[in-house]
């Protein structure tokens, strides 16, 4: 089964730098060369800051492009792993290694999949 791994970080925190973001970068290295070893990486990226997003919304057939998520939360979603493990603790395994578990917080969410015919 298919896991989002889903990185969300404060919004007010500052952006590490110099060796703070070397372990980061590191604890990433580390969580890709793990999940690849076992056979369960499927993918992982890092979102642009929530300025660069747009939403889109469809009401009444109408389309509206908006810049920027405006939901009401401190945290917000700065990347992703998407891993193929047997259940979601082995998932939450995983998860432990991402380094920002530390700075924020890591969603465990099961991927439902539709097959298209």
């Amino acid at each position: 089964m298919k896991f989002a791994l889903l990185i969300y970080e404060d919004a007010d925190l500052d952006a590490p730098e110099g060796s703070a973001m070397e372990e980061i970068l590191a604890g990433h290295r580390h969580m890709q060369e793990t999940t690849k070893q076992a056979g369960v990486f499927v993918a992982a990226d890092q979102l642009e800051p929530p300025p660069a997003a747009q939403c889109l919304r469809v009401r009444g057939g109408k389309t509206l492009v908006t810049d920027g998520p405006f939901a009401e939360t401190k945290e917000h979603l700065i990347g992703f792993y998407l891993v193929d493990c047997d259940t979601a603790e082995q998932a939450a395994d995983y998860a432990k290694l991402i380094p920002h578990a530390e700075r924020g917080c890591i969603e465990i969410r099961p991927i439902v999949y539709h097959e298209h015919v």
